[in-house]
C-alpha cells in the first residue's frame, strides 16, 4: 500500500515540501507533522517554514508551546501576537529576547503592552522595522520615548492609543526622523504642535501618515504640505477644518492617496484647488461627508 507520506518521499524535493509545510498552522507543525516520518520532522523545523509566526487565530497555543516553537526557530522575522490576552508580559519579553532577528512585530490589541515590553523590544530587537501596537491601552508617551532607541524602526502604528500627547509624538519625530510610516488615527490628544514637530524634524523619508483631526486647526494641517514626499495621507474627523486646511496640498506632488473623513466644511471648489497642480501619482481621493457631495472618489 502506497501512503501519502511515501509519495512525498519519492516525488517532492526538500524545497517543495518546505513550501507545502509553510501553509500549515503552528499547532499542526508542532504537534502532528513531526510524527509523520523522520524527514518531515526535520523539514518542519526549517527556517523557511518559520519565517513568519502568526498566532492570531490560534488561541489554544499555550505559553509552554510558544516557548518551544520560539526556541526551535530563533530566526523568525515576523511575529504576530495580535489580540493575545492569555499570555503574560513575561512571556512577551521572553519571546523578543530569544528572537534577535525580528523585523516585524504585531502586538495590536494586547492589553499587556506597556513600558516593560517596549523596553525589551528596544533592548533585544535591534533589527525591528515594523511595530504595530494599535489599540494597546498601555502604550503611552514613555513607550514612544523608549522606541527612539530603535534605529532601524521604519513603520509604527499606535492608532487608538489615546494617552499619546504632543510631547510623545514630537519626541518620536525628533529622534526617529527615518520613519516611513506613522499611523495614529484615534489619538485624539494631538494638536498643531505635533504637526509642527514632525515638520521641523524634516522627515524627508515620511511617505505614509494617518492622523486624527479632532483637535487640529487649518493652520496645523496646512503645515503638512511641507512633507513633500508623502504618498498616502489620511486625516480622520475633519469636522473643524475648512478649505484653508487643504489649500497647500497641491505641493504634495508624489501623493497617491488622500482620505479625509467627516469633511463637512470642504467644498468642491476647495478640493479642486488643492488638486490643481498635476499629481501624476494620484490614484484616489476619498472625502466623506463633504458639504457638496457625501463622498468624492477621484482616481487618477
Amino acid at each position: 500500500m502506497v501512503t501519502t507520506s511515501t509519495l512525498f518521499e519519492k516525488h517532492l524535493s526538500d524545497e517543495v515540501l518546505v513550501l507545502v509545510l509553510g501553509y500549515l498552522t503552528p499547532k499542526e507543525l508542532g504537534d502532528q507533522v513531526p510524527l509523520v516520518c523522520r524527514r518531515w520532522r526535520e523539514l518542519c523545523y526549517d527556517d523557511d517554514v518559520w519565517n513568519t509566526l502568526d498566532l492570531y487565530k490560534y488561541k489554544n497555543i499555550k505559553e509552554a508551546q510558544l516557548r518551544h516553537i520560539v526556541m526551535q526557530h530563533r530566526n523568525i522575522k515576523k511575529l504576530i501576537l495580535r489580540d493575545r490576552e492569555d499570555l503574560t508580559d513575561r512571556a512577551f519579553v521572553w519571546c523578543v529576547f530569544h528572537l534577535p532577528n525580528l523585523k516585524n512585530l504585531d502586538l495590536s490589541f494586547c492589553p499587556q503592552v506597556g513600558p516593560k515590553i517596549i523596553s525589551a523590544i528596544a533592548q533585544f530587537c535591534h533589527k525591528i522595522r515594523n511595530l504595530n501596537v494599535n489599540g494597546c491601552p498601555g502604550f503611552d508617551n514613555e513607550c514612544l520615548l523608549i522606541l527612539t532607541g530603535c534605529a532601524e524602526l521604519r513603520h509604527i502604528n499606535f492608532s487608538e492609543c489615546d494617552t499619546i500627547t504632543d510631547f510623545g509624538f514630537s519626541a518620536m519625530s525628533t529622534y526617529l526622523p527615518q520613519l516611513h510610516s506613522v499611523k495614529c488615527d484615534g489619538v485624539i490628544q494631538l494638536h498643531d504642535e505635533a504637526i509642527e514637530g514632525i515638520v521641523l524634524s524634516k522627515c524627508d523619508s515620511l511617505t505614509d501618515l494617518q492622523l486624527d483631526g479632532a483637535n487640529l486647526t487649518d493652520e496645523g494641517v496646512q503645515m503638512l504640505s511641507e512633507l513633500l514626499y508623502l504618498r498616502r495621507l489620511t486625516i480622520q474627523y475633519c469636522d473643524e477644518l475648512s478649505d484653508d486646511a487643504i489649500s497647500g496640498f497641491s505641493q504634495l506632488r508624489y501623493l497617491e492617496e488622500l482620505t479625509l473623513t467627516r469633511g463637512h466644511n470642504f467644498s468642491s471648489q476647495g478640493i479642486q484647488k488643492a488638486m490643481e497642480r498635476p499629481h501624476h501619482f494620484l490614484k484616489k481621493v476619498l472625502i466623506t461627508e463633504c458639504s457638496s457631495k457625501p463622498t468624492l472618489c477621484a482616481p487618477c
